[in-house]
């Protein structure tokens, strides 16, 4: 499965929620994909855990030009991911925006086993996360 992850600018428990999904997806053979700030991945080394991480600017504050850019990078890096699992309220919106008519869930999921949850791995898992799946984006 192919799996990408659209972070914001994050610091402890949503950085770290991610790279323990991107752990136990890589563990069990899926490709994976970490698109967000620089940031991120200088403080939790998505690519040191398997995965591939490609800068996209997804700031903190709307910026017109910058999210359009950003809108357009994230369509054009998901357009072959299986799932896209975005993390918090603005990288939500931009992969929403990226991939229109796609279905987007909401779930939870809590405590340490929470990436082995049942759907985790689907982008199910997590307060703060927002699945966008494929189906007519393209």
């Amino acid at each position: 499965m192919r799996v990408a992850f659209v972070l914001g600018t994050a610091s402890g428990g949503t950085g770290r929620y991610v790279l323990m999904l991107v752990e136990g997806l890589v563990r069990r053979g899926h490709q994976v994909l970490v698109l967000g700030p620089r940031s991120v991945e200088e403080q939790f080394s998505y690519a040191g855990a398997g995965a591939r991480f490609v800068e996209v600017a997804v700031a903190d504050r709307p910026h017109p030009v910058n999210d359009l850019r950003a809108v357009l990078a994230l369509r054009r890096l998901t357009r072959d991911a299986d799932v896209v699992h975005a993390n918090g309220l603005r990288a939500g919106a931009l992969a929403a925006l990226a991939r229109p008519g796609t279905l987007v869930e909401r779930g939870t999921a809590a405590g340490p086993d929470a990436a082995a949850a049942p759907g985790a791995a689907a982008g199910f898992g997590g307060s703060s996360g927002t699945a966008v799946e494929p189906g007519g984006a393209d």
